[in-house]
């Protein structure tokens, strides 16, 4: 017989949400993705969005900055024809007190970057390195500058921060962290919304992703495999 500590729970569920950033005033999307997590699978996938895409008539930018996150989540899920189950967004600064909250986040950079700009500098050292909010947030930022390459590169980077939160060790610290998300972030989702995912939270820090993809399109991403 199989012990109880090794059957994982059989959980047939599939969310996707949208993560962005923003500037400080909400005029600028400095980032955006999809991700969608589907059990019982264990399966990680993001879509790496950029501000200009087009929703209709006008683009995922405008939308966003004219009528906020909450009409921006239902316009994509409205172009896609699957609605989006929620917004998890930040500014500049909320971005970097996430991941400086999470210690830092390891994020392997593919090759030695010396970029300066009127508004940041990047200077970052090729392979694995431990990155704080401020360095993360620029070389994300950097990662704008070099089209097609650079979408690969942030998702990767996103794949990067979720395996980092879904680990074993943060198992304990689950309820704390969506605390301190609903609290530091801008969101939609609620205690309720948390604990209905519970057990799918821990499935996925106690094992980890079986499966993580990078989607080339928001139609894509929301495909069945």
């Amino acid at each position: 017989a199989v012990s109880q500590e090794t059957t994982l729970p059989q959980i047939d569920a599939e969310k996707t949400y949208f993560l962005w950033c923003s500037d400080s005033d909400g005029k600028k999307l400095r980032f955006a993705w999809l991700v969608n997590f589907k059990m019982p699978e264990m399966q990680v996938s993001v879509c790496n969005l950029e501000p200009d895409m087009r929703l209709e008539s006008e683009s995922l930018e405008n939308v966003f900055v004219s009528y906020g996150a909450a009409k921006a989540t239902d316009k994509i899920g409205e172009f896609l024809g699957k609605p989006i189950d929620g917004y998890i967004g930040s500014d500049d600064e909320s971005f970097k007190t996430m991941i400086n909250y999470f210690g830092g986040l390891d994020i392997t950079v593919p090759e030695q970057i010396e970029y300066r700009s009127e508004d940041f500098t990047v200077i970052l050292v090729k392979g694995k390195q431990n990155m704080k909010g401020d360095t993360l947030f620029k070389y994300l930022r950097y990662l704008t500058t070099l089209g097609p390459r650079g979408e690969q590169l942030r998702s990767t980077a996103l794949l990067e921060i979720l395996d980092r939160i879904f680990k074993p060790e943060n198992l304990e610290k689950r309820g704390r962290y969506f605390s301190k998300i609903s609290n530091a972030l801008e969101t939609d989702l609620t205690i309720v919304d948390f604990s209905s995912a519970e057990e799918g939270i821990k499935v996925l820090m106690q094992n980890g992703f079986k499966g993580r993809r990078i989607a080339e399109s928001p139609q894509e991403l929301i495909e069945e495999d």
